[in-house]
């Protein structure tokens, strides 16, 4: 799973609880400041230069977890929320997270070039980009161009499941394919 993608979640799950006062110990202090060091590093990218194509870039290697300073600040910041949870609880933090970020991304940079680029692909290869279940096809044949191409085309919910009731991360999980897996947001 990429790290920074987490932030958003992390903070939505976070945040509350921090505001409202539970616990002040120095973890909490430790993790705010963590979120904090991770919230720089994004903010950073868009002080550093005034050509928005530029931010765009910067800011699609930070959502791609491709800023080892974000990842570590994330990293940090996850470890904090997450150290006095059970692995059950981790891991349902952690899917709720995957979840949150799901959702969030369609409100993240949208850029309509590269979008309709993609849709204009994946149609060339007789592919219709809004067909979930053509996309989780891709995904059952390890075609990473086809589903790298859903994704950017933004035409499908990356969360939708097959018959058998499986996400297209789980079906890439289950069938090993690390660089599926990794442009879902599962790898780390």
């Amino acid at each position: 799973m990429r790290l920074i993608n987490l932030l958003f979640a992390a903070v939505l799950a976070w945040a509350p609880a921090a505001a409202l006062g539970f616990g002040s110990s120095a973890d909490e202090d430790d993790g705010f400041a963590h979120m904090l060091a991770l919230m720089q590093s994004v903010v950073s990218i868009a002080a550093q230069s005034e050509d928005p194509k530029a931010v765009e870039r910067r800011m699609d290697e930070v959502f791609a977890g491709q800023n080892p300073e974000a990842n570590r600040a994330a990293e940090a910041l996850l470890e904090d929320m997450t150290r006095d949870m059970s692995d059950a609880e981790r891991q349902s933090f952690l899917a709720l997270a995957r979840d949150l970020v799901v959702l969030a991304r369609p409100l993240a940079t949208f850029d309509t070039t590269r979008a309709l680029a993609a849709r204009k692909e994946l149609n060339a290869m007789g592919l219709r980009y809004y067909d979930a279940e053509q996309f989780l096809d891709a995904v059952k044949r390890d075609d990473a161009l086809a589903v790298a191409l859903y994704i950017e085309g933004r035409g499908v919910n990356l969360a939708a499941r097959d018959a058998d009731g499986r996400t297209a991360l789980e079906i890439a999980q289950t069938r090993g394919n690390r660089q599926i897996v990794g442009m879902l947001g599962g790898g780390q």
